[in-house]
């Protein structure tokens, strides 16, 4: 699973580097990572119960390799005291309010933003 991931990341930001884009990927949240499942509305089905394992292994994977363009949200969903997700696993706006601060977050702190800017606009 991590393989594959890191295949597919290297010919997206391969890609991106084509076209001069510095590219961000992030790592969502899943109701089966971190997430109190006694909240969530419906049985998670069959093809989503990988999460339970993938992500995991994602994380201990990120946890141990520099990852500078990868933006961790998985853990959102940790501490949840409300039902967040709408369907098995599109989330309620509050949490994509997070999710996409989580986001912003990341891609604020890498400096890519600042570059762009500055490779676009200059000073």
């Amino acid at each position: 699973m991590i393989e594959r991931y890191l295949t597919n990341k290297a010919m997206a930001q391969g890609i991106a580097a084509e076209f001069g884009i510095e590219a961000i990927f992030v790592w969502q949240p899943v109701p089966l990572y971190r997430y109190d499942l006694r909240l969530h509305p419906f049985p998670i089905l069959a093809q989503h119960r990988r999460h339970r394992y993938g992500y995991p292994m994602m994380a201990e994977y990120v946890r141990r390799h520099e990852m500078k363009n990868l933006v961790w949200c998985a853990d959102l969903g940790e501490g949840a005291s409300a039902m967040v997700y709408s369907d098995q696993v599109h989330s309620l706006a509050p949490f994509n309010r997070k999710i996409a601060e989580c986001i912003v977050d990341g891609i604020l702190s890498s400096g890519k933003l600042a570059r762009g800017w500055k490779r676009k606009f200059g000073d």
